[in-house]
């Protein structure tokens, strides 16, 4: 998705992922809970960036009038906007976001494949990352810039050392395997053995892996200090979702 901010982006996710695996959409008051926005005006706002950008329609004077596009600017809904009310959200007063099974934002091939959950890592406490694979789920890896020859993988996430960048507990991490990064980006990495999820900041004699938590410390990296990049973090899945 382009031209949209990483929580837009999450966001979209999480509602085509409540459909593939609840069977239905999430309300506005579910997606702020789901990422810590207090009001569901605080939704909206996101919500009518996705729609400028081509994503989503508002159906103005309608409650739950909220549909993904087609490229070429067609509803893709299966369903009648009687059926989309009648859906069984628990929120009765809020809107529904009612995404078709197959649907993505224009651009992507859809690429279905088991993604590999290979262990845990503490964002705060550092803990060396299980080797061996503990699940997979299926998900559309296109979705997090999957696709041939690149491989993804994913690591839950154990502690809130990164709540600013958007990235909490129990989150599933999509990570990209790689053994660099570019200055900015959310990188899982092992220094001495002990793996991390921190911002990348490289400078002149050292790197810098910020934590995005005031109340933790960044990680210092020098010459002397074991250091491996295992790949960069893509996307999120909520615990909440599977």
């Amino acid at each position: 998705m382009e031209n949209v901010t990483d929580i837009q982006k999450e966001i979209w996710l999480f509602i085509k992922q409540s459909v593939e695996e609840q069977g239905y959409p999430p309300t506005l008051r579910e997606l702020g809970d789901a990422f810590d926005i207090a009001s569901t005006n605080g939704v909206r706002y996101h919500l009518r960036i996705l729609e400028k950008k081509g994503y989503l329609q508002h159906r103005k004077g309608s409650r739950r009038g909220i549909q993904l596009l087609n490229p070429d600017g067609s509803s893709p809904y299966k369903q009648s906007y009687d059926d989309i009310e009648s859906l069984p959200t628990g929120e009765g007063s809020d809107n529904v976001i009612n995404l078709p099974d197959n649907s993505l934002p224009p651009g992507l091939t859809p690429w279905w494949k088991p993604l590999p959950i290979v262990g845990r890592v503490a964002a705060g406490s550092p803990i060396l990352a299980e080797e061996n694979k503990e699940d997979e789920i299926g998900v559309d890896q296109a979705l997090f810039g999957g696709g041939p020859g690149v491989e993804l993988f994913g690591l839950r996430i154990n502690g809130d050392s990164m709540t600013g960048a958007g990235i909490h507990d129990g989150d599933l991490a999509v990570i990209r395997k790689q053994r660099t990064a570019r200055d900015g980006e959310i990188v899982v990495a092992t220094v001495n053995d002990e793996a991390t999820v921190k911002r990348y900041q490289p400078e002149d004699s050292r790197i810098v892996l910020k934590a995005e938590n005031p109340d933790y410390p960044s990680i210092i990296v020098t010459p002397e200090d074991r250091f491996r990049i295992a790949g960069v973090v893509t996307g999120l899945i909520r615990r909440r979702v599977f």
